[in-house]
Formats: structure tokens, C-alpha cells, sequence
């Protein structure tokens, strides 16, 4: 049970949507080329299908959200089945391996403090149990976590968030569960 959760920023957002947005970009491209290149009909229509696909995930990317993922997550699927239909087995593979990568990429960051420990969210995520912290506390929006082993992590936490929990209470718990 979680007893306070912060929701992090994810300072890594605009570097992964400009990649996504480069990969459905080089893939409309290849697709067109393919197009334009093949007389055979069946490639043909894989390439349209893969344009299809990647021009609506570029339109419905730029509205953000969740459905921009799962179109982003849709268009990198049929981009790669469209690869491998071609015998073209590397962007196949390189795409459902993005495809999976854009799901944990854009899910929210939530550090969460329980009786047990920090659940820190992480791939995998990881556990750090109260005996390994030195000292957790949240003051003026700064979160702050002191390892034992010398590492120290520090989240800006979003002002509403803040609102939301008494700083005096929080420290107290974080200082009973390390004592």
C-alpha cells in the first residue's frame, strides 16, 4: 500500500519523441520510395499500408496523450510486419523493439513511499528498503533521496503536487521508517 506517491518529471520526453518522430519519418520515406520504385502490386500495397500507417501516427502523435502512444506503438507494429513481409528483417526487428521501448518510455514516473520502502520507478523498477536510506525528505518542492551507499537523487515535485502533502508529516514518516 502506497502511503505517498510523487509523480516525477521524465527530463528524457522531447529526446524520445524527437526519435520516434524520426523513425515514423524514415520509415513514410522508405515506404514511399518503395512505392515509387516497385512495379510489383503486392509491394506495393505493404508500402501504402506502412505509409498509411505512419502518417496517421504522425498526425495523432502531435495531439499527445495516450492514444498518440498506442498510434505511435500501432504505426512502429505495421511498420515492422511490413519489413518483414519484405524479407527485411533488421527494421522489422529494430521496430518492434521500439515499439515496446515507446510503452515504458512514455509511461509516468511515480516514486512511491510505503512502510516496506521507496519504490522507485526504474526498469527494472527497483526497491529501496528504508535500512539503505539515509535520509528522504521533500522541502520547498525538492524531493530528496540519500542513499547509504553515497547516491543522492533529487526530483523537482510539481507545485499542485506539493499542495497536496503536508512536508512535516511526510519527513516525520520518512524519519521513523529509517530510525
Amino acid at each position: 500500500m502506497s502511503l505517498y506517491s510523487f509523480e516525477i518529471p521524465n527530463e528524457k520526453t522531447r529526446l524520445y519523441s524527437l526519435i520516434s518522430q524520426l523513425m515514423l519519418l524514415i520509415n513514410l520515406l522508405a515506404f514511399l520510395f518503395v512505392i515509387f520504385k516497385t512495379d510489383v502490386p503486392f509491394i506495393k500495397w505493404i508500402a501504402c499500408i506502412g505509409s498509411i500507417a505512419n502518417i496517421a501516427a504522425v498526425i495523432i502523435y502531435k495531439m499527445k496523450g495516450k492514444p498518440a502512444i498506442v498510434a505511435l506503438v500501432v504505426a512502429f507494429i505495421i511498420s515492422g510486419i511490413c519489413w518483414a513481409l519484405y524479407k527485411i528483417y533488421l527494421p522489422a526487428f529494430l521496430l518492434c523493439f521500439f515499439a515496446v521501448f515507446a510503452v515504458f518510455t512514455h509511461q509516468k514516473f511515480i516514486i512511491r513511499f510505503t512502510d516496506e520502502g521507496i519504490f522507485y520507478p526504474s526498469f527494472p523498477s527497483k526497491i529501496f528498503l528504508w535500512n539503505s536510506v539515509e535520509q528522504a525528505m521533500l522541502k520547498d518542492g525538492i524531493l530528496t533521496i540519500d542513499l547509504k551507499d553515497n547516491r543522492l537523487l533529487q526530483f523537482s515535485i510539481d507545485k499542485k503536487m506539493c499542495l497536496e502533502v503536508d512536508e512535516n508529516v511526510f519527513n516525520a514518516f520518512c524519519k521513523k521508517q529509517i530510525k
